[in-house]
């Protein structure tokens, strides 16, 4: 993915979440540090970062949008991520909640001076389960497909690619403090296959 694709899908994603600011029942935003390891080949790399997190309900659909940016010196280079989500929310219990996803999104890694890019399209499914009154813990577990994917300018092919998460999340003050790591496994052909590794902490706060 060019970095004027990738301009245009942020700037996008920017635009989507407007209408969620204004009209929104349910809108807030999360700010954090995210540790992104990444290994591809035989390159294997932390790279910190801090990402936005943004949440917008209308009655049982809700949406989202995630920008991570970060860089590190091993690789002398930076990454870039972002992602658009849509859910349904099913409550069968008034702790538990359940939501299907639709999704799609990129990641542009920059190691010295090269270039990996890749699109993609998921679905999943996360769990949300209040387990104390202040306390709640999260599973996610997706699947997806990755496309447009390139190295060093040269086009590879890409594949079917799956995910899990898992976190817990805490009332502190106003908002939600946050815990959780991710994991991500995606082919770029050629025997190759970029594996993630995501450490996060977060504060969310309604608005």
């Amino acid at each position: 993915m060019s970095k004027k694709n990738i301009l245009a899908f942020t700037l996008a994603a920017a635009v989507f979440s407007l209408p969620g600011l204004a009209a929104a029942a349910n809108y807030s935003a999360a700010v954090g540090f995210d540790s992104y390891s990444a290994h591809i080949g035989g390159m294997n790399s932390s790279i910190p970062g801090g990402y936005l997190h943004t949440r917008e309900r209308f009655g049982k659909i809700a949406l989202s949008q995630r920008f991570f940016g970060g860089s590190s010196g091993s690789i002398h280079g930076d990454l870039l991520a972002g992602s658009l989500h849509a859910g349904y929310l099913i409550h069968p219990e008034p702790h538990l909640t359940v939501m299907p996803y639709l999704g799609a999104g990129y990641i542009h890694i920059a190691p010295m001076g090269s270039h990996i890019n890749t699109a993609y399209a998921d679905a999943g499914i996360r769990v949300n389960d209040q387990v104390f009154r202040n306390i709640g813990i999260y599973g996610k577990g997706g699947f997806g497909r990755n496309f447009g994917t390139a190295i060093a300018g040269v086009p590879t092919t890409g594949g079917l690619f799956y995910t899990a998460a898992v976190g817990v999340v805490a009332k502190v003050g106003p908002g939600d403090f946050s815990m959780g790591y991710q994991y991500q496994s995606m082919p770029f052909g050629h025997g190759l296959n970029l594996g993630t590794d995501q450490y996060r902490v977060g504060y969310r706060l309604p608005f």
